[in-house]
């Protein structure tokens, strides 16, 4: 079984014999699930669209239509993303179709 610890605010293991259930008392949290449903939903993708560059960092590119190529990822990635909080553009021209990308 997983528990919540509130002190240390991380979940752990925890192992519960029969004792440990019958000493168990149920509180009434006074909690409904009347809620909306839509707004729980927005609520928990607004969450994980705030941590996802943690698990991705090209989350963002992952969402669009553009197909960057290595020498674009490594520019804007590995260089002036590191850089500090400048505005830039930086512009490649790869051909017919011309490609920007704007920071601040």
């Amino acid at each position: 079984m997983l528990a919540w610890s509130v002190h240390s605010q991380s979940f752990r293991r925890v192992t519960l014999t029969e004792e440990d259930i019958g000493k168990l008392v149920i509180l009434d949290s006074g909690s409904t699930f009347g809620g909306d449903g839509k707004l729980l939903r927005l609520g928990l993708q607004a969450y994980a669209l705030g941590i996802a560059y943690e698990f991705d960092p090209f989350f963002g590119l992952s969402l669009s239509r553009v197909d960057p190529l290595p020498h674009q990822l490594s520019a804007v990635y590995d260089h002036l993303l590191k850089l500090a909080r400048i505005r830039f553009l930086l512009a490649d021209d790869a051909g017919p179709a011309k490609q920007s990308w704007p920071g601040c």
